[in-house]
């Protein structure tokens, strides 16, 4: 077993409201759990050799708060202290104070109970979590602070009692907040050095008395030290102690804060030898800077650390990230709340019962003393793995190195798990050995980016672990993940002024506090913060765009994914929406959106003939449900999760692929639409059913695979977009100019069916008649049409002077004014269409109302997958296709 990565859990019970109390706007108080949870996000980014880091934060039924992290076996105990050691540790323990402090977070809970020895007999800190987290405890039922280690400006200000109710906005880090830890630091070096309890033998109310009687004396800083050592019987043996311990210890006593050396100055004060000794190099403290990639650069495992004996799955497991264990004991069904109940730490005690059993006529309280802690129960349980190690006894040692191979012949190793891999993604994301594998093979993908590119795609299609979701969004939307990019967005992010009011300011301020709010992350103020810095930084950084509603909604997913990284979550969502909603925050977007929504209804009577006709009968048109689909990209209409998933599937498409989507839901609410009329369509939509995610990316692919490119072609998408689902992943300007379907939004409003470019009907007729052939553009298509008939409305006279092959004439003209019943008897006589056929009319290049009347006869009729040529037959002209009767 890993001395080093072990995982803790502390549990702290929350203070709950009274029900008259509510913010300054006259809106319910966010529960302090939820507020600790989104502060608590920012400590998990901490990282330093002095501190053991924390990992997760998750909330129980009783406003519990449950805090996990990494930490050694052992602790430094009092009892168990080397006192040549004094020097060495308490330099490391200044070490890790000096990090927080320069994040500006304070420690405020320094004790024995936070020193945690590791392997190498280094001290890392522990339980700096729960002050910062919780506002320097005003959010937690009992005092977090150590009442022994309380400096005078705490103790004579009464500032432990906290009755006024608390404040939305987080308090600011002042320069008194390093004083306090200061203070505490020197108190427990004097413990360290001579191996005692400071007031031991005084009971809690004694131990305040005696304080606030040192403190109230007017006497110097000098005169305190000697009151504090004489009050505890250790000063003739500081007098004869090492000098440096006496000036530091001096250092730290100071009456005023102010005076008090900071723990960078206290540094100074130690012997050169040994700051050299211990100098910690290679650490970047400017973590924020660090490119997208960089801390995946680093190995899991140490080669030069790893024993010489064989090692066993059981003990391998400990080779991974702390952070990746813990996600894969929770998929193995850890609980954290069982386990602290198990240890009694979660018990939830009404007011009632903490009163005493009886007091005394002097005030006295007697009897059931448990109950009115008069601290919080700081302490660390270890979480077992073992029921981990056994889920994972049966998984080969090749998992944790799995090859990765570069030919284009050849497929990424992954353990044979080819039938795990076609699973939906809820069953896939809580088996463990198949999460286990993947983690490993994303981890190696995602260190040698973008050399794996390829192969980072190829895995992406199968799935995408919830796990490393975040960098592996970030690399499939191309982000920059450069160092001077991210600089430079940080900085940007960090010049922004909050002061300087914009005119989508207070639609914003209304927007966010409504966003995801079952979400326990999005309803913290924290995320609230993180929310209106990406959304501000998003309008001020594109002048030439504005905030709509539904901004909030789609900057969601990415701001949840890099909480401690505004800048990525930033790149990510101009990333996004440069790709699927390119000119839709356009101040007039109307010809963007009412285009989007005119492809959509072709794309439903594409595929669904029926359903399309009943819902135009019923004068139910994409407008009044589908706007906000397409504005958020379903981020508005499913909860968090659903949009994880759904987006897993999108990313890898094309900016298209949403019409997919909301054709795939339209299908899965088929039976309920064709049984209702207009107003039961609006109730419909206005609740919608649970819907299956995997149900909607399964039918939305299938649909993508059988519509023809060009059938989707629209204006308003991106030129610079360089990897497209529905065009050749070519030049796309090549491809856009050889492909191009201009005609106004006018004309594709009256269009009932979409219409398709000739290259793509020479592609089909090419794949159809010579399908073993080698030729580049059979081998690079996309489409994955098999079936497809041709049929030419022109009179006959033109259908003989060309045609193209195997095409069916009827001539459409003539019979226009006939009974429709007619029409379509003859064409089901003429034409064999086989069921999932594309069905593809040509008509003359200077009559589109003729082939516009004669396909929305054809969709009346529930016709599926038609469409016409643009342009007519005039396109085919220069082509060897044409036959001549």
């Amino acid at each position: 077993m890993d001395n080093d990565h072990h995982l803790g859990c502390q549990a702290y019970h929350t203070r709950t409201y009274d029900t008259n109390e509510c913010s300054s706007a006259g809106l319910p108080l966010t529960p302090c759990s939820i507020r600790i949870h989104g502060r608590f996000q920012r400590l998990i980014k901490l990282r330093h050799p002095r501190l053991c880091n924390y990992i997760d934060c998750s909330r129980s039924g009783n406003e519990d708060v449950l805090f996990v992290l990494e930490h050694g076996k052992n602790w430094l105990k009092p009892d168990k202290f080397d006192s040549s050691d004094v020097l060495k540790h308490s330099y490391q323990i200044l070490q890790g104070l000096d990090y927080l402090h320069s994040q500006k977070i304070p420690h405020h809970c320094l004790d024995w109970n936070c020193l945690n020895i590791s392997s190498s007999g280094d001290v890392k800190l522990a339980n700096y979590a729960i002050h910062y987290a919780s506002l320097g405890g005003v959010m937690v039922s009992a005092p977090i602070d150590v009442p022994r280690f309380l400096p005078p400006e705490t103790v004579m200000s009464h500032s432990m009692a906290h009755e006024a109710p608390i404040p939305e906005s987080d308090l600011e880090w002042s320069g008194s907040d390093h004083s306090y830890d200061v203070w505490t630091f020197g108190l427990l070096l004097l413990e360290m050095t001579f191996k005692v309890r400071l007031w031991e033998f005084l009971s809690l109310k004694q131990i305040f008395s005696k304080l606030i009687l040192l403190f109230d004396a007017d006497s110097d800083d000098e005169a305190l030290l000697d009151d504090i050592l004489r009050s505890n019987k250790i000063d003739e043996a500081f007098a004869k102690f090492d000098p440096v311990v006496q000036n530091v210890v001096r250092n730290c006593l100071k009456r005023n804060p102010a005076n008090r050396s900071t723990c960078k100055e206290l540094m100074t004060l130690y012997p050169e030898s040994l700051r050299i000794k211990l100098l910690l190099t290679g650490y970047n403290v400017h973590d924020n800077k660090v490119a997208l990639f960089e801390e995946f650069r680093q190995p899991v495992v140490e080669i030069s650390k790893l024993p010489l004996k064989p090692l066993t799955t059981e003990s391998f497991i400990y080779t991974r990230h702390s952070d990746e264990i813990f996600h894969l004991w929770k998929l193995a069904g850890g609980n954290l709340a069982k386990e602290m109940q198990k240890q009694g730490l979660l018990k939830q005690i009404f007011q009632i019962c903490r009163f005493p059993n009886c007091i005394s006529n002097d005030g006295v309280y007697l009897g059931n003393e448990f109950s009115r802690i008069l601290k919080a129960n700081d302490r660390i349980i270890e979480l077992s793995i073992e029921s981990l190690q056994s889920k994972l006894s049966s998984v080969s040692m090749d998992t944790f190195f799995p090859l990765l191979c570069f030919s284009s012949q050849s497929v990424i190793a992954a353990g044979g798990d080819f039938g795990m891999r076609c699973l939906g993604s809820n069953i896939k994301e809580v088996d463990v050995e198949y999460q286990l594998k993947r983690l490993v093979m994303f981890h190696r993908l995602i260190r040698a980016f973008p050399v794996t590119k390829k192969l980072l795609y190829k895995e992406a299609f199968t799935d995408i672990p919830a796990y490393y979701r975040n960098f592996i969004w970030a690399a499939l939307l191309h982000v920059n993940c450069s160092a001077t990019y991210m600089m430079k967005v940080n900085s940007m992010l960090d010049s922004i002024d909050f002061s300087v009011e914009l005119p989508s300011d207070k639609q914003i301020d209304v927007d966010i506090p409504r966003c995801h709010q079952y979400h326990p992350l999005l309803s913290s103020p924290t995320a609230h913060g993180a929310l209106r810095t990406v959304i501000r930084a998003w309008v001020i950084s594109n002048p030439d765009l504005v905030y709509w509603q539904g901004l909030d909604s789609l900057a969601a997913p990415f701001v949840c994914l890099h909480f401690n990284n505004p800048a990525l979550a930033f790149s990510c969502l101009s990333q996004f929406i440069k790709k699927y909603l390119y000119k839709f925050f356009l101040a007039d977007n109307s010809a963007i959106i009412q285009e989007f929504l005119a492809c959509f209804s072709q794309v439903i009577a594409f595929h669904d003939p029926e359903l399309f006709y009943h819902l135009h009968e019923q004068n139910f048109s994409p407008n009044l449900y589908a706007m906000s689909w397409f504005l958020t990209v379903f981020a508005h209409t499913f909860p968090m999760g659903k949009i994880y998933h759904l987006w897993d599937t999108l990313i890898l498409q094309g900016p298209s692929f949403p019409l997919f989507m909301g054709a795939a839901i339209l299908e899965l609410l088929r039976s309920q639409l064709l049984a209702v009329d207009f107003d039961g369509a609006i109730l419909l939509f206005s609740d919608i059913p649970e819907i299956e995610v995997e149900s909607i990316k399964t039918l939305s692919l299938q649909l993508s695979v059988s519509t023809p490119p060009s059938c989707l072609f629209r204006n308003w998408v991106n030129p610079d977009l360089y990897h497209t689902q529905f065009l050749p992943s070519d030049n796309l300007t090549r491809i856009q100019s050889k492909c191009s379907i201009d005609y106004p939004l006018s004309e594709r409003q009256l269009d009932w069916c979409p219409r398709i470019h000739a290259h793509d009907v020479i592609v089909l007729i090419k794949l159809r008649d010579e399908s073993s052939s080698g030729d580049n553009l059979i081998q690079n298509s996309e489409m994955k049409l098999s079936k497809f008939v041709i049929i030419d409305v022109r009179s006959k006279s033109e259908f003989d002077r060309g045609h193209l092959p195997e095409s069916v004439n009827i001539n459409y003209g003539e019979m226009m004014h006939e009974d429709e019943v007619k029409v379509i008897a003859l064409i089901t006589d003429q034409v064999k269409v086989e069921d999932n056929s594309l069905v593809v009319v040509m008509g003359p290049s200077n009559n589109v109302i003729l082939c516009r009347n004669f396909t929305s006869l054809l969709i009346k009729s529930s016709y599926s997958r038609v469409c016409f040529v643009h342009g007519g037959a005039d396109e085919f002209a220069h082509t060897n296709l044409m036959i001549v009767n």
